[in-house]
């Protein structure tokens, strides 16, 4: 699972913190809510996360292609 570090360890106001907190709900719903990520892995997706919806979008379509394609 991904886990948004606490606001006040980083120089992020309300309104970024919320949306990323959105963003990663996004990707846990779908891919990480199962999953144990090392420190690194989580570090790369909250910055991932703070990228626009739009960008959170297209990389969970590639995902779900990736993923069910095996299936």
């Amino acid at each position: 699972m991904i886990i948004q570090p606490d606001k006040g360890t980083r120089n992020v106001n309300d309104l970024f913190y919320e949306a990323e907190g959105n963003r990663i709900d996004m990707l846990n719903q779908e891919f990480f809510k199962d999953v144990e990520l090392t420190e690194s892995e989580n570090d790369v997706l909250v910055w991932l996360c703070g990228w626009d919806e739009w960008t959170i979008s297209a990389v969970i379509s590639v995902l779900r292609k990736v993923a069910y394609d095996g299936e």
